[in-house]
Protein backbone atom coordinates (compact mmCIF):
# COMPACT_ATOMS: atom_id res chain seq x y z
CA UNK A 1 0.00 0.00 0.00
CA UNK A 2 1.04 3.52 -0.61
CA UNK A 3 1.71 5.00 2.71
CA UNK A 4 1.50 9.11 1.61
CA UNK A 5 -0.27 11.15 4.37
CA UNK A 6 -1.93 14.56 3.10
CA UNK A 7 -2.76 17.22 5.91
CA UNK A 8 -4.76 20.00 3.91
CA UNK A 9 -6.85 23.03 4.05
CA UNK A 10 -8.31 25.73 1.96
CA UNK A 11 -5.55 28.71 1.14
CA UNK A 12 -7.46 31.34 2.56
CA UNK A 13 -7.59 29.37 5.46
CA UNK A 14 -3.80 29.07 5.63
CA UNK A 15 -3.19 31.84 8.25
CA UNK A 16 -5.94 31.12 10.91
CA UNK A 17 -4.42 28.30 12.29
CA UNK A 18 -1.02 25.69 12.71
CA UNK A 19 -0.37 22.30 13.52
CA UNK A 20 1.78 22.17 16.25
CA UNK A 21 2.50 18.16 15.99
CA UNK A 22 1.41 15.40 13.76
CA UNK A 23 2.10 11.66 15.30
CA UNK A 24 1.19 8.91 13.66
CA UNK A 25 0.88 5.47 15.06
CA UNK A 26 1.16 1.84 13.10
CA UNK A 27 -0.11 -0.81 14.94
CA UNK A 28 1.21 -3.98 13.61
CA UNK A 29 -0.05 -7.49 15.98
CA UNK A 30 0.03 -9.96 13.71
CA UNK A 31 -3.40 -10.36 12.59
CA UNK A 32 -3.70 -10.96 9.33
CA UNK A 33 -7.21 -9.85 8.56
CA UNK A 34 -7.04 -6.24 10.51
CA UNK A 35 -4.54 -3.64 10.92
CA UNK A 36 -4.26 -0.54 13.19
CA UNK A 37 -3.30 3.38 12.40
CA UNK A 38 -3.40 5.91 15.30
CA UNK A 39 -3.85 10.12 14.22
CA UNK A 40 -2.95 12.58 16.54
CA UNK A 41 -2.62 16.48 15.91
CA UNK A 42 -1.75 19.25 18.27
CA UNK A 43 -3.55 22.40 16.41
CA UNK A 44 -2.00 25.82 17.45
CA UNK A 45 -3.90 29.70 16.54
CA UNK A 46 -2.10 32.71 15.90
CA UNK A 47 -1.60 35.94 18.64
CA UNK A 48 -4.42 37.56 16.16
CA UNK A 49 -6.80 34.91 16.88
CA UNK A 50 -10.40 35.77 15.71
CA UNK A 51 -13.35 33.52 16.98
CA UNK A 52 -15.56 34.94 14.50
CA UNK A 53 -13.74 33.77 11.97
CA UNK A 54 -14.51 30.25 12.85
CA UNK A 55 -18.04 30.78 13.42
CA UNK A 56 -18.90 32.45 9.95
CA UNK A 57 -16.42 30.16 8.07
CA UNK A 58 -16.34 26.38 7.72
CA UNK A 59 -12.86 25.94 8.65
CA UNK A 60 -11.43 22.36 8.22
CA UNK A 61 -8.45 20.08 7.94
CA UNK A 62 -8.82 17.68 5.35
CA UNK A 63 -6.65 14.22 5.78
CA UNK A 64 -5.96 11.83 2.55
CA UNK A 65 -4.84 8.63 2.89
CA UNK A 66 -4.81 5.32 0.55
CA UNK A 67 -5.79 3.22 4.21
CA UNK A 68 -8.91 5.39 4.81
CA UNK A 69 -10.69 3.37 1.88
CA UNK A 70 -10.38 0.10 4.34
CA UNK A 71 -11.43 1.38 7.25
CA UNK A 72 -13.92 -0.72 9.15
CA UNK A 73 -14.39 1.50 12.42
CA UNK A 74 -13.32 4.81 13.77
CA UNK A 75 -12.24 6.40 17.08
CA UNK A 76 -12.42 9.29 18.61
CA UNK A 77 -9.53 8.49 21.56
CA UNK A 78 -9.94 11.95 23.58
CA UNK A 79 -11.92 10.81 26.40
CA UNK A 80 -8.52 8.46 27.56
CA UNK A 81 -6.97 11.50 28.84
CA UNK A 82 -9.06 12.13 31.89
CA UNK A 83 -6.33 9.45 33.01
CA UNK A 84 -2.66 10.77 34.03
CA UNK A 85 -0.81 7.51 33.15
CA UNK A 86 -2.56 8.36 29.41
CA UNK A 87 -1.10 11.36 29.30
CA UNK A 88 2.55 10.46 30.20
CA UNK A 89 2.65 7.75 27.70
CA UNK A 90 1.31 10.10 24.98
CA UNK A 91 3.36 13.25 25.68
CA UNK A 92 6.08 12.10 27.71
CA UNK A 93 4.89 14.73 30.62
CA UNK A 94 2.77 13.90 33.36
CA UNK A 95 0.57 17.53 33.91
CA UNK A 96 0.48 19.32 37.31
CA UNK A 97 -3.27 20.05 36.28
CA UNK A 98 -6.27 17.93 34.78
CA UNK A 99 -8.94 19.78 34.74
CA UNK A 100 -12.83 19.13 33.47
CA UNK A 101 -15.09 21.80 32.35
CA UNK A 102 -18.27 22.39 30.72
CA UNK A 103 -20.25 19.58 31.97
CA UNK A 104 -17.04 17.01 31.77
CA UNK A 105 -17.30 18.25 28.28
CA UNK A 106 -13.68 18.89 27.35
CA UNK A 107 -10.31 18.73 29.28
CA UNK A 108 -7.42 21.35 30.15
CA UNK A 109 -4.22 19.45 30.60
CA UNK A 110 -1.66 21.88 32.11
CA UNK A 111 2.34 20.94 32.47
CA UNK A 112 4.99 22.18 34.63
CA UNK A 113 7.91 22.39 32.54
CA UNK A 114 6.54 24.21 29.56
CA UNK A 115 3.21 26.47 29.89
CA UNK A 116 3.26 26.77 25.95
CA UNK A 117 2.48 23.42 25.67
CA UNK A 118 -0.43 23.13 27.67
CA UNK A 119 -3.10 21.06 26.14
CA UNK A 120 -6.78 21.81 25.49
CA UNK A 121 -8.83 17.72 24.76
CA UNK A 122 -12.31 18.36 23.92
CA UNK A 123 -14.62 15.05 24.40
CA UNK A 124 -16.97 14.42 21.09
CA UNK A 125 -20.47 13.02 21.37
CA UNK A 126 -19.66 9.63 20.01
CA UNK A 127 -16.53 7.60 20.83
CA UNK A 128 -17.12 5.71 17.59
CA UNK A 129 -18.48 7.23 14.56
CA UNK A 130 -19.33 6.98 10.71
CA UNK A 131 -17.24 5.97 8.59
CA UNK A 132 -19.44 6.39 5.49
CA UNK A 133 -18.58 9.46 2.88
CA UNK A 134 -20.94 11.96 2.00
CA UNK A 135 -21.16 14.03 -0.97
CA UNK A 136 -22.10 17.96 -0.85
CA UNK A 137 -22.83 20.30 -3.18
CA UNK A 138 -20.80 22.90 -1.74
CA UNK A 139 -19.06 24.54 1.20
CA UNK A 140 -22.38 25.87 2.31
CA UNK A 141 -24.04 22.56 2.17
CA UNK A 142 -21.18 20.65 3.82
CA UNK A 143 -21.22 23.48 6.60
CA UNK A 144 -25.38 23.10 7.20
CA UNK A 145 -25.01 19.64 7.42
CA UNK A 146 -22.03 19.04 9.26
CA UNK A 147 -22.67 21.89 11.41
CA UNK A 148 -23.34 19.71 14.51
CA UNK A 149 -20.22 16.67 13.73
CA UNK A 150 -16.75 17.15 15.34
CA UNK A 151 -15.52 14.83 12.57
CA UNK A 152 -16.59 13.04 9.49
CA UNK A 153 -15.37 10.98 5.89
CA UNK A 154 -16.57 12.90 2.52
CA UNK A 155 -15.92 12.43 -0.74
CA UNK A 156 -13.45 14.85 -2.90
CA UNK A 157 -12.80 13.59 -6.23
CA UNK A 158 -13.99 10.92 -5.85
CA UNK A 159 -11.84 9.67 -2.93
CA UNK A 160 -12.47 8.92 0.31
CA UNK A 161 -11.00 12.43 2.66
CA UNK A 162 -11.34 12.20 6.68
CA UNK A 163 -12.70 16.21 7.83
CA UNK A 164 -11.71 17.50 11.07
CA UNK A 165 -14.30 20.48 11.35
CA UNK A 166 -12.53 23.40 13.74
CA UNK A 167 -14.91 25.29 13.08
CA UNK A 168 -17.44 23.35 15.45
CA UNK A 169 -14.52 22.19 17.60
CA UNK A 170 -13.03 25.55 18.13
CA UNK A 171 -16.44 27.02 18.95
CA UNK A 172 -17.65 25.17 20.99
CA UNK A 173 -14.24 25.45 23.24
CA UNK A 174 -14.11 29.20 22.73
CA UNK A 175 -17.89 29.66 23.75
CA UNK A 176 -17.32 28.23 27.50
CA UNK A 177 -14.75 30.32 28.01
CA UNK A 178 -13.04 31.62 31.27
CA UNK A 179 -12.96 28.64 33.23
CA UNK A 180 -11.70 27.26 36.86
CA UNK A 181 -7.97 26.47 35.87
CA UNK A 182 -5.55 29.31 36.10
CA UNK A 183 -4.13 30.15 32.84
CA UNK A 184 -7.07 29.12 30.77
CA UNK A 185 -8.95 32.32 29.20
CA UNK A 186 -10.23 34.21 25.98
CA UNK A 187 -6.90 36.11 25.95
CA UNK A 188 -4.79 32.92 26.50
CA UNK A 189 -6.91 30.39 24.36
CA UNK A 190 -4.05 30.96 21.14
CA UNK A 191 -1.43 29.99 23.39
CA UNK A 192 -2.89 26.41 24.09
CA UNK A 193 -2.72 23.69 21.95
CA UNK A 194 -6.07 21.78 20.86
CA UNK A 195 -5.26 18.33 20.59
CA UNK A 196 -7.14 15.68 18.67
CA UNK A 197 -6.71 11.72 18.83
CA UNK A 198 -7.96 9.19 16.27
CA UNK A 199 -7.53 5.52 16.00
CA UNK A 200 -8.66 3.73 12.87
CA UNK A 201 -9.56 -0.25 12.35
CA UNK A 202 -8.58 -1.55 9.37
CA UNK A 203 -10.03 -4.46 7.44
CA UNK A 204 -6.86 -5.65 5.99
CA UNK A 205 -3.23 -6.25 7.18
CA UNK A 206 -1.14 -4.01 4.01
CA UNK A 207 0.43 -1.06 6.38
CA UNK A 208 3.62 -2.31 5.02
CA UNK A 209 5.30 -3.42 1.45
CA UNK A 210 5.86 -7.50 2.22
CA UNK A 211 8.91 -8.91 0.58
CA UNK A 212 9.01 -12.72 0.94
CA UNK A 213 12.76 -14.15 0.54
CA UNK A 214 13.94 -17.97 1.07
CA UNK A 215 14.72 -17.87 5.11
CA UNK A 216 12.88 -14.43 5.66
CA UNK A 217 9.97 -12.02 5.77
CA UNK A 218 11.00 -7.99 5.39
CA UNK A 219 8.49 -5.46 6.47
CA UNK A 220 8.98 -1.77 4.84
CA UNK A 221 7.28 1.01 5.63
CA UNK A 222 7.75 4.14 3.93
CA UNK A 223 5.63 6.89 5.49
CA UNK A 224 5.70 9.99 3.57
CA UNK A 225 3.78 13.04 4.77
CA UNK A 226 2.77 15.62 2.88
CA UNK A 227 5.36 14.69 -0.01
CA UNK A 228 5.48 16.80 -3.41
CA UNK A 229 7.80 14.46 -5.16
CA UNK A 230 5.74 11.82 -5.50
CA UNK A 231 2.02 13.76 -5.07
CA UNK A 232 -0.46 11.39 -6.08
CA UNK A 233 -2.99 12.68 -8.73
CA UNK A 234 -6.53 12.78 -6.48
CA UNK A 235 -4.50 15.35 -4.18
CA UNK A 236 -3.01 17.19 -6.85
CA UNK A 237 -6.15 17.51 -8.59
CA UNK A 238 -7.43 18.98 -5.30
CA UNK A 239 -5.14 21.48 -5.11
CA UNK A 240 -4.86 22.93 -8.57
CA UNK A 241 -8.50 22.81 -9.10
CA UNK A 242 -10.56 23.42 -5.35
CA UNK A 243 -7.78 25.85 -3.93
CA UNK A 244 -6.52 23.52 -1.10
CA UNK A 245 -3.15 23.56 -0.26
CA UNK A 246 -0.27 21.65 2.32
CA UNK A 247 -1.17 22.58 5.94
CA UNK A 248 2.21 23.60 7.82
CA UNK A 249 3.44 20.84 10.43
CA UNK A 250 6.42 22.38 12.73
CA UNK A 251 7.02 18.54 14.26
CA UNK A 252 5.95 15.03 12.87
CA UNK A 253 6.51 12.19 15.00
CA UNK A 254 5.87 8.38 13.75
CA UNK A 255 5.74 5.39 15.64
CA UNK A 256 5.72 1.54 14.79
CA UNK A 257 4.11 -0.99 17.42
CA UNK A 258 5.10 -4.58 16.11
CA UNK A 259 6.14 -8.15 18.17
CA UNK A 260 9.17 -8.69 19.42
CA UNK A 261 9.77 -11.69 16.98
CA UNK A 262 10.52 -9.07 14.21
CA UNK A 263 13.86 -7.85 13.95
CA UNK A 264 14.90 -3.99 13.18
CA UNK A 265 16.68 -4.57 9.79
CA UNK A 266 17.02 -0.65 9.07
CA UNK A 267 15.64 2.91 10.40
CA UNK A 268 16.22 6.02 7.94
CA UNK A 269 16.34 8.61 10.69
CA UNK A 270 18.98 9.45 13.09
CA UNK A 271 16.68 10.56 15.51
CA UNK A 272 15.15 7.64 16.63
CA UNK A 273 14.15 6.17 19.58
CA UNK A 274 13.66 2.40 20.87
CA UNK A 275 11.71 0.85 23.49
CA UNK A 276 9.32 -2.14 24.85
CA UNK A 277 5.98 -1.76 24.84
CA UNK A 278 4.15 -0.87 28.13
CA UNK A 279 1.37 -3.55 27.12
CA UNK A 280 -0.71 -3.46 30.72
CA UNK A 281 -1.46 0.52 30.16
CA UNK A 282 -1.98 0.43 26.97
CA UNK A 283 -4.68 -2.01 27.32
CA UNK A 284 -6.34 -0.28 29.28
CA UNK A 285 -5.90 2.50 26.98
CA UNK A 286 -7.55 0.50 24.36
CA UNK A 287 -10.10 -0.85 26.18
CA UNK A 288 -13.23 1.61 26.91
CA UNK A 289 -15.86 0.72 29.80
CA UNK A 290 -19.35 1.26 29.70
CA UNK A 291 -18.88 4.68 31.75
CA UNK A 292 -16.42 6.11 29.19
CA UNK A 293 -18.69 5.08 26.36
CA UNK A 294 -21.96 7.03 25.80
CA UNK A 295 -23.63 3.79 24.22
CA UNK A 296 -22.93 2.22 27.33
CA UNK A 297 -20.83 -1.08 25.90
CA UNK A 298 -17.82 -1.73 26.26
CA UNK A 299 -15.40 -1.79 23.53
CA UNK A 300 -11.83 -2.90 23.06
CA UNK A 301 -10.30 -1.86 20.11
CA UNK A 302 -6.92 -4.07 20.29
CA UNK A 303 -6.49 -6.41 21.84
CA UNK A 304 -2.73 -7.17 23.21
CA UNK A 305 -2.11 -10.54 24.84
CA UNK A 306 -0.28 -10.01 28.09
CA UNK A 307 1.98 -13.24 27.60
CA UNK A 308 3.55 -11.21 24.10
CA UNK A 309 6.12 -8.43 23.88
CA UNK A 310 5.70 -5.83 21.67
CA UNK A 311 7.96 -3.38 20.42
CA UNK A 312 8.19 0.39 19.86
CA UNK A 313 9.99 2.61 17.20
CA UNK A 314 9.99 5.96 17.74
CA UNK A 315 11.50 8.65 14.84
CA UNK A 316 11.04 12.26 15.11
CA UNK A 317 11.57 15.51 12.66
CA UNK A 318 11.04 18.54 13.92
CA UNK A 319 11.21 21.67 12.03
CA UNK A 320 8.70 23.00 9.04
CA UNK A 321 9.79 20.58 5.95
CA UNK A 322 7.73 20.79 2.96
CA UNK A 323 7.86 17.03 2.52
CA UNK A 324 8.56 14.37 5.37
CA UNK A 325 9.51 10.34 4.91
CA UNK A 326 9.70 8.13 7.60
CA UNK A 327 11.46 4.64 6.44
CA UNK A 328 11.39 1.49 8.60
CA UNK A 329 12.22 -1.97 7.43
CA UNK A 330 11.85 -5.03 9.96
CA UNK A 331 12.06 -8.61 9.21
CA UNK A 332 11.05 -12.58 10.32
CA UNK A 333 13.04 -15.82 10.29
CA UNK A 334 10.36 -17.90 9.01
CA UNK A 335 10.62 -21.58 7.62
CA UNK A 336 7.92 -21.92 4.66
CA UNK A 337 6.41 -24.84 2.97
CA UNK A 338 8.94 -24.37 0.32
CA UNK A 339 12.01 -24.54 2.16
CA UNK A 340 10.85 -27.72 4.00
CA UNK A 341 9.97 -29.44 1.02
CA UNK A 342 13.70 -28.45 -0.65
CA UNK A 343 14.96 -29.82 2.89
CA UNK A 344 13.26 -32.95 3.03
CA UNK A 345 14.60 -33.74 -1.14
CA UNK A 346 17.90 -32.40 -0.26
CA UNK A 347 17.69 -35.46 2.88
CA UNK A 348 16.74 -38.14 0.52
CA UNK A 349 19.22 -37.46 -2.06
CA UNK A 350 22.03 -37.51 0.64
CA UNK A 351 20.91 -40.42 2.03
CA UNK A 352 20.96 -42.38 -1.40
CA UNK A 353 24.83 -40.79 -1.85
CA UNK A 354 25.40 -42.34 1.56
CA UNK A 355 24.06 -45.62 1.55
CA UNK A 356 26.12 -45.96 -2.30
CA UNK A 357 29.29 -45.22 -1.22
CA UNK A 358 30.37 -48.34 0.10
CA UNK A 359 29.24 -49.93 -3.26
CA UNK A 360 30.99 -47.54 -5.72
CA UNK A 361 34.46 -47.28 -3.65
CA UNK A 362 35.28 -51.23 -4.40
CA UNK A 363 34.77 -50.77 -7.93
CA UNK A 364 37.06 -48.09 -8.46
CA UNK A 365 39.72 -49.84 -6.31
CA UNK A 366 39.29 -52.84 -9.37
CA UNK A 367 39.63 -50.63 -12.03
CA UNK A 368 42.55 -49.59 -10.95
CA UNK A 369 44.13 -52.94 -10.27
CA UNK A 370 42.93 -53.99 -13.92
CA UNK A 371 44.41 -51.05 -15.80
CA UNK A 372 47.86 -52.00 -13.53
CA UNK A 373 47.80 -55.36 -15.43
CA UNK A 374 47.57 -54.20 -18.55
CA UNK A 375 50.71 -51.91 -17.99
CA UNK A 376 52.49 -54.59 -16.88
CA UNK A 377 51.53 -56.83 -19.57
CA UNK A 378 52.72 -54.14 -22.08
CA UNK A 379 56.23 -54.09 -20.36
CA UNK A 380 56.30 -57.34 -20.98
CA UNK A 381 55.62 -57.30 -24.50
CA UNK A 382 58.36 -54.92 -24.84
CA UNK A 383 61.10 -56.70 -23.21
CA UNK A 384 60.65 -60.09 -25.53
CA UNK A 385 62.64 -58.36 -28.65
CA UNK A 386 65.52 -56.94 -26.51
CA UNK A 387 65.78 -60.77 -25.12
CA UNK A 388 66.17 -62.25 -28.41
CA UNK A 389 68.97 -59.47 -29.50
CA UNK A 390 71.24 -60.57 -26.52
CA UNK A 391 70.79 -63.97 -27.54
CA UNK A 392 71.31 -63.22 -31.41
CA UNK A 393 75.14 -61.56 -29.93
CA UNK A 394 75.77 -64.14 -27.48
CA UNK A 395 75.71 -66.77 -30.46
CA UNK A 396 77.87 -64.67 -32.37
CA UNK A 397 80.34 -64.41 -29.46
CA UNK A 398 80.50 -67.78 -28.20
CA UNK A 399 79.79 -70.46 -30.47
CA UNK A 400 80.27 -73.07 -27.53
CA UNK A 401 77.47 -70.96 -25.89
CA UNK A 402 74.63 -70.98 -28.24
CA UNK A 403 73.26 -74.13 -27.11
CA UNK A 404 73.28 -73.04 -23.30
CA UNK A 405 71.78 -69.58 -24.57
CA UNK A 406 68.94 -71.30 -26.48
CA UNK A 407 68.24 -73.58 -23.29
CA UNK A 408 68.08 -70.01 -21.24
CA UNK A 409 65.96 -68.26 -23.66
CA UNK A 410 63.15 -71.25 -23.65
CA UNK A 411 63.56 -70.91 -20.28
CA UNK A 412 62.63 -67.07 -20.25
CA UNK A 413 60.00 -67.84 -22.75
CA UNK A 414 58.09 -70.37 -20.73
CA UNK A 415 58.26 -68.02 -17.77
CA UNK A 416 57.12 -64.82 -20.15
CA UNK A 417 54.32 -67.35 -21.47
CA UNK A 418 53.27 -68.42 -17.69
CA UNK A 419 53.06 -64.54 -16.93
CA UNK A 420 50.71 -63.52 -19.67
CA UNK A 421 48.37 -66.45 -19.57
CA UNK A 422 48.12 -65.22 -15.73
CA UNK A 423 47.78 -62.08 -16.12
CA UNK A 424 44.45 -62.60 -18.56
CA UNK A 425 43.29 -64.52 -16.20
CA UNK A 426 43.03 -62.21 -13.58
CA UNK A 427 41.57 -59.65 -15.99
CA UNK A 428 38.55 -61.75 -16.80
CA UNK A 429 37.81 -62.81 -12.79
CA UNK A 430 38.56 -58.80 -12.22
CA UNK A 431 35.92 -57.75 -14.96
CA UNK A 432 33.70 -60.75 -13.78
CA UNK A 433 33.77 -59.23 -10.57
CA UNK A 434 33.01 -55.85 -11.47
CA UNK A 435 30.02 -57.01 -13.15
CA UNK A 436 29.05 -58.61 -10.45
CA UNK A 437 28.89 -55.93 -8.23
CA UNK A 438 27.37 -53.54 -10.96
CA UNK A 439 24.28 -55.88 -10.53
CA UNK A 440 24.13 -56.16 -7.29
CA UNK A 441 24.65 -52.52 -6.50
CA UNK A 442 21.92 -51.75 -8.47
CA UNK A 443 19.43 -54.12 -7.41
CA UNK A 444 20.33 -52.57 -3.86
CA UNK A 445 19.95 -48.77 -4.66
CA UNK A 446 16.46 -50.04 -6.22
CA UNK A 447 15.36 -51.95 -3.12
CA UNK A 448 17.24 -49.32 -0.80
CA UNK A 449 14.41 -46.52 -3.15
CA UNK A 450 11.71 -48.80 -2.70
CA UNK A 451 11.67 -48.73 0.98
CA UNK A 452 12.24 -45.31 1.31
CA UNK A 453 9.35 -44.52 -0.93
CA UNK A 454 7.09 -46.47 0.96
CA UNK A 455 8.31 -45.29 4.59
CA UNK A 456 8.68 -41.94 3.78
CA UNK A 457 6.12 -40.53 0.93
CA UNK A 458 3.58 -41.00 3.91
CA UNK A 459 5.43 -38.59 6.13
CA UNK A 460 6.00 -36.08 3.68
CA UNK A 461 2.58 -36.30 2.53
CA UNK A 462 1.50 -35.61 6.14
CA UNK A 463 4.20 -33.30 6.63
CA UNK A 464 3.02 -31.13 3.32
CA UNK A 465 -0.96 -31.02 4.72
CA UNK A 466 0.19 -30.08 8.31
CA UNK A 467 2.54 -27.21 6.52
CA UNK A 468 -0.18 -26.30 4.28
CA UNK A 469 -2.69 -26.16 7.11
CA UNK A 470 -0.77 -23.60 9.21
CA UNK A 471 -0.09 -21.17 6.29
CA UNK A 472 -3.56 -21.44 5.69
CA UNK A 473 -4.13 -20.34 9.37
CA UNK A 474 -1.34 -17.81 8.87
CA UNK A 475 1.06 -19.21 11.05
CA UNK A 476 3.89 -19.92 8.38
CA UNK A 477 3.74 -17.80 5.00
Amino acid sequence: MDNSFYLLNKINQANLFNIKRLQICTWNIDNPNTSFIELGIGITFPSDFNISQFKVNNITIAFFAHFLEYISNAYCMNNKFCSSETCQFIFNEIPIENTKFHHDTKLYLKFDSNPVNDIIIPFPNDIVFDCSAKNFKDDNDEKEQCKDKDFYFKTLNNNKFFIINLSKTVTSIYDVLPVSGEGLNQNTFSQKILYLRFLFSLNTNILSNTITCINKKLLCFDIKINSRRNIIEEVRDLIIKNDYAFCLINKVICLHVFPEKYEISFIDNPDKNVRTLEVKPFSKYLHFSKEENSKNEEISIIDLQTQDHYTIIQQKHAGQAEGLSFYTMLSEEIISVENLFLSVILSIFMSIATYLEPIVKPLATTKNLAVHSNVVEVQNTVEAPNAMEAQNAMEAQNAMEAQNAMEAQNITETRSLLKTQKTTDLSTSSGEKIVTKIVKGFWKTLYFLLIASIILIPIYIIILLFLLFLKKRGKIN
